[in-house]
């Protein structure tokens, strides 16, 4: 049922306030809930995160879903790069996300291609990073983060990671939860 509900309503959303809502919607359903959308044959054990990098990559701008206090909060972020079932991002500490992120470290990331399927949500918990060679990946790879940050060591420069413990992805196939081992 949730399904066909879904289906109507991402066949309406167009535009940017259609990626917007889409992923709002689909980070609350689907990230932010233990409501099991899924088919009890459509969970799935995996030992990393490659298979979806490439959306990922493809698709790097998304929708983060975190809490703000007993609020649910959306905000736009830019996936930078993937490793060892990382997915990491980039913050200025002088933002309110990065206190709440600080917070409330569990968060869930959507984006999805640009007929909508598929839907990827990566959902985990939140780790800064220090280290000096990861902020430099990061800095290098993004050229809005160099014409922000002039150097890959400004103090308000943060990255971070989502130790993902769960992907769930929505398409034509039905909804599937895939569990890093």
């Amino acid at each position: 049922m949730a399904g066909i509900y879904f289906e109507r309503r991402i066949k309406r959303l167009k535009g940017k306030n259609g990626l917007f809502a889409l992923c709002f919607i689909l980070s609350i359903t689907l990230g932010c809930t233990k409501k099991e959308l899924a088919a009890p044959g459509n969970y799935f054990e995996i030992e990393n995160i490659n298979s979806f990098v490439q959306v990922l990559q493809e698709y790097p701008n998304g929708i983060l879903a975190n809490r703000n206090d007993k609020r649910l909060r959306t905000q736009i972020i830019t996936f930078q790069f993937a490793e060892n079932n990382r997915v990491y991002f980039c913050t200025n500490d002088l933002k309110p996300m990065y206190t709440q992120l600080k917070q409330f470290p569990y968060v869930s990331y959507c984006t999805y291609a640009d007929e909508f399927e598929p839907v990827v949500s990566i959902n985990g918990k939140v780790v800064f990073v220090e280290d000096s060679a990861v902020k430099l990946r990061a800095f290098e790879g993004n050229e809005h983060i160099r014409s922000l940050y002039k150097t890959s060591d400004n103090p308000n420069l943060k990255v971070f990671y989502i130790d993902t413990e769960e992907i769930e992805t929505f398409g034509s196939d039905g909804a599937k939860i895939f569990k890093l081992k």
